[in-house]
């Protein structure tokens, strides 16, 4: 199901699909020392944050993204609250 960003919180817990433009990339450490990638999505309707984690095929990839060439990207994946947000 393809959403924007406005539509996020209505699709909690579903698997969606969600195009914009990759404008931010962190590399961080989970509280149980496991790596995974901060990207930042930005839309017509807002931005949002996706996770890549260590354990997805995905990961190798992401290492080599140019976010200052702010790539169109279509994310799949899951919705999921983390800290209410």
């Amino acid at each position: 199901m393809m959403i924007n960003t406005s539509m996020l919180k209505q699709h909690t817990n579903q698997h969606i699909s969600i195009q914009g433009r990759l404008v931010g990339l962190e590399s961080r450490v989970g509280s149980y020392g496991h790596p995974f990638f901060r990207l930042k999505l930005v839309d017509g309707f807002g931005d949002a944050w996706a996770y890549v984690w260590q354990d997805s095929a995905l990961y190798s990839h992401v290492e080599t993204i140019d976010v200052g060439e702010q790539h169109l990207v279509e994310l799949h994946g899951k919705i999921q609250l983390l800290n209410s947000r």
